[in-house]
């Protein structure tokens, strides 16, 4: 059985990181706002897009016998707890343009690996659907096109050592 306790840890990221897309969207300023705007649109409305399925295959997933997987409560927890350990770089971030690209950069990339490594882990012990691998492997893809626009304007350089995929 795929784990519902690390699904629904993907969704609640999903939805954390969106929220503070749309934060860093809202905060724009300096010579590079406009652009920092749409950028961060993008990204926080593309996090919402990838969300949804996700969100509802774990609902379908766990027939709502568990209804910790999709309980509101659970996710403004998560997010609560997630938001106070990011929160003192958060800030600092959100001052300047290019470190607010840097964190989003550093976050996205790091939930890819993750969602990569839990297709991978679950793909071989058999016990994925393939509607579900076929979502996890479309909002990986998406979130490597993210990683590659926020690595762009945070103007990051990336080793293939640290790019390389697990």
């Amino acid at each position: 059985m795929v784990s519902l306790d690390i699904l629904s840890r993907l969704v609640w990221e999903l939805r954390f990181l969106s929220m503070v897309a749309q934060t860093a969207h809202w905060r724009v300023f300096g010579p590079t706002s406009y652009s920092d705007h749409l950028l961060y649109g993008r990204v926080y409305e593309k996090l919402d897009e990838l969300l949804d399925p996700l969100a509802e295959r774990l609902t379908a997933m766990s027939q709502l016998q568990e209804s910790k997987y999709v309980s509101p409560l659970d996710q403004a927890r998560y997010v609560y707890v997630r938001m106070t350990s990011v929160m003192p770089k958060l800030e600092s971030a959100l001052l300047d343009p290019s470190l607010t690209a840097a964190f989003f950069y550093e976050e996205l990339y790091a939930l890819t690996r993750h969602m990569r490594s839990f297709a991978s882990d679950v793909a071989h012990g058999e016990e994925m659907s393939l509607g579900l691998e076929d979502i996890l492997a479309g909002t990986a893809s998406e979130l490597e096109t993210l990683v590659y626009f926020l690595e762009r304007r945070a103007q990051v350089i990336v080793s293939p050592v640290n790019h390389a995929r697990s």
